[in-house]
């Protein structure tokens, strides 16, 4: 017997270069919808690998949407992503980064254009990698888990996203 697809959370983490270009918000809500919750910005500084294409001193948030529900539309949703970084990219280099991601009431999924150990193939060349997963009323990181993901204030953001999941 199938079970029926329980509805989630759209969200984006969006890191950007403010000396080079604003946030992205608003071509962001275009294409992802209406925001539900934001996150408070801060610096991201766990590793060093968007320098050399985004340069330093990056800031990153997350933001949830309301609108799409059906987590088969990750691959959509991430294709989107890509268009929005590549329309403002600059000389070629991003200068903005979005990850969508959903938030179910049992995971955390991020997609991905990069193939890993933990990573499954889910279509049109995206692979969906779980960041946390739910337990005993707690989003935990796995040991792949991106570091910024483990932050308090980002599982304190999760945790009241959580809040609107309709289950």
């Amino acid at each position: 017997m199938l079970r029926t697809v329980q509805p989630v959370i759209y969200f984006a983490a969006v890191m950007y270069n403010p000396n080079l270009s604003g946030d992205g918000l608003e071509l962001i809500t275009e294409h992802f919808g209406d925001i539900i919750k934001r996150s408070d910005e801060f610096d991201f500084e766990h590793t060093t690998y968007y320098e050399p294409e985004m340069g330093e001193r990056l800031r990153k948030y997350f933001v949830a949407f309301k609108g799409e529900t059906d987590p088969a539309a990750l691959p959509r949703c991430k294709l989107r992503a890509i268009e929005i970084e590549n329309r403002l990219a600059q000389n070629g280099k991003r200068v903005i980064n979005i990850d969508p991601g959903y938030l179910a009431m049992e995971k955390i999924v991020v997609a991905s254009t990069k193939n890993f150990t933990h990573r499954i193939y889910i279509n049109s060349g995206i692979y969906g990698d779980l960041q946390l997963m739910r337990q005993k009323g707690e989003y935990t990181p796995m040991p792949w888990t991106y570091a910024d993901y483990a932050l308090p204030n980002v599982l304190a953001f999760f945790k009241e996203l959580s809040k609107l999941c309709v289950q």
